[in-house]
């Protein structure tokens, strides 16, 4: 199964944007770097690593179910 980054990337910015937080206020409380938020928040990695998005889990009050679980349509 392929990573979905556009939600990763929407679900961070929205949850980092309902906490008034910049990406470096996200940096500060997550302990990682302001460019790799940017560059999940921008969709330009294939590849993002688990510990880094725990830790932005824990800081956004989500879990890392919440970045990267598909909608399933009802059958």
């Amino acid at each position: 199964m392929e990573f979905d980054k556009v939600r990763l990337s929407r679900v961070m910015k929205s949850r980092r944007a309902a906490l008034g937080w910049t990406q470096a206020d996200l940096a500060d409380a997550s302990g990682v770097s302001a460019g790799v938020i940017s560059d999940y928040e921008r969709g330009a990695t294939d590849n993002p690593q688990f510990p880094s998005l725990v830790k932005l889990a824990n800081s956004l009050g989500c879990t890392v179910d919440d970045f990267v679980r598909r909608e399933v349509a009802n059958v």
